[in-house]
């Protein structure tokens, strides 16, 4: 227990230097560099008013924030501490439902360990890192605001990548054959360029052409393009076991929003589920639209993420956050929970 106190001294020291609300902090952001080159995360990035980005890791930073997106980013973590040694390191595990080894790698070299998906995040709790909150995914590819197209769609926007594995796979040429109700567009994990080679605002366009998308888990994962529906005014239709969605929106705000939850993977229940988005939408009309737009940008976009990261460093400061290492079987670790 002794090597485990010293390492929480060393987070709650490193924590104690990063500035406090209000005040300027120098961020060291690192996003996967096959995330970036996928156009995944809107450059510049867009961040909170009172951080400063640091672009290069001999830069003096306060915090360093990594994403992870299912590889493992422990080497990278490591050459960022010999050259900051007493700064502090935060992971956010945006893909912590596939790849646990890569993931846990990763979450023993940081020091507050942010996963996007709370099922499936107990594996994280280690002796040497901060479980943290719920960090869930967001809007990344944009930011700002959009001019409303003239017509969408009434077509199911239903645009993937087929992963052979995957339980939705099925479900997706299903679909593919229903090209009267469906626009379906299947990619091979091997080439995402039918979509990831078109540019920022072309792939923003492809969303504002549609009314409703369909948001299938690739396990039980509330996924980025449940988001980016959201800020592209659509009305996201999600279908199967979503475990977290109710702590991220209320049903009683999906019901506001319009957004609609079959709960079976079925070609029957997703073409129902369609039908009544697509009244809702109609019904919702221009305001509709403006609502769910609002509400994304106002609420899930990186921008945001990024400060509850932060905000969370000052609850740990400020003791709202409180450190403790609990034991469970298989999952004893550090964790920070309400006092």
């Amino acid at each position: 227990m002794r090597s485990v106190e010293r390492r929480l001294q060393e987070i709650l020291d490193a924590a104690g230097r990063v500035p406090g609300a209000g005040q300027a902090k120098r961020l060291y952001l690192r996003i996967e560099p096959e995330v970036l080159k996928l156009g995944y995360v809107a450059t510049p990035v867009d961040l909170p008013l009172d951080v400063v980005l640091v672009q290069s890791v001999d830069e003096p930073a306060d915090v360093a924030l990594f994403t992870q997106h299912g590889l493992d980013v422990s080497p990278a973590i490591w050459a960022w501490r010999q050259k900051h040694s007493d700064g502090l390191v935060l992971l956010w595990a945006w893909d912590n439902h596939l790849g646990q080894l890569h993931n846990l790698h990763s979450a023993l070299a940081a020091d507050i360990v942010f996963p996007s998906h709370a099922y499936v995040s107990d594996y994280l709790s280690t002796p040497m890192a901060l479980l943290g909150p719920h960090l869930p995914a967001c809007s990344a590819q944009w930011h700002g605001g959009w001019q409303e197209t003239d017509k969408r769609s009434d077509r199911l926007m239903a645009h993937y990548v087929d992963y052979p594995w995957a339980g939705r796979t099925r479900l997706l040429s299903e679909l593919a054959r229903e090209g009267a109700w469906v626009d379906a567009r299947l990619m091979s994990p091997e080439d995402k360029r039918p979509y990831f080679g078109k540019s920022s605002s072309e792939r923003l366009q492809e969303w504002l052409e549609h009314k409703v998308s369909l948001v299938l888990p690739v396990d039980r994962d509330l996924s980025t393009r449940f988001f980016d529906a959201l800020y592209a005014g659509q009305i996201p239709l999600l279908a199967g076991d979503i475990a977290d969605l109710d702590s991220v929106v209320s049903p009683a705000l999906r019901e506001d929003l319009g957004i609609v939850h079959v709960p079976e993977m079925t070609l029957k229940s997703v073409q129902d589920g369609y039908a009544r988005a697509l009244t809702r939408f109609n019904e919702g009309g221009v305001a509709g639209v403006a609502r769910r737009h609002r509400f994304a940008t106002e609420n899930h976009m990186f921008k945001q993420r990024i400060a509850t990261a932060l905000a969370c460093v000052e609850d740990l400061k400020a003791g709202c956050l409180q450190p403790r290492f609990l034991v469970a079987p298989g999952t004893s670790g550090l964790r920070l929970s309400a006092p």
